[in-house]
C-alpha cells in the first residue's frame, strides 16, 4: 500500500505522538530518526515540539489520565 503522504502536495500536516512516557518516546525518536525535540511552555504543561533539522514537524504530548498506553 502506498503512503498517502506522497499525495498531499501543498497540504500542511502536523503529527502528534501521545505517550505516558514522553521522555522515553523523545529519546527513542531522536535516536531513530535524528530528530531534535524542544520543549516550550504551553498552558499548564510543556509542549515538546519535534524538529527535523530546523523544521517543526510535530509534537509529543503527555497522555491524559485514562488514555491507553500505546
Amino acid at each position: 500500500m502506498a503512503s498517502n503522504l506522497s499525495r498531499l502536495p501543498g497540504k500542511f500536516v502536523w503529527f502528534e505522538h501521545v505517550s505516558n512516557d514522553v521522555a522515553k518516546a523523545r529519546a527513542f525518536y531522536e535516536q531513530l530518526f535524528g530528530w531534535h525535540v524542544e520543549s516550550m511552555p504551553m498552558g499548564d504543561q510543556p509542549y515538546h515540539m519535534i524538529l527535523n533539522a530546523a523544521t517543526g514537524i510535530g509534537g509529543l504530548r503527555t497522555a491524559e489520565p485514562g488514555m491507553p498506553n500505546p
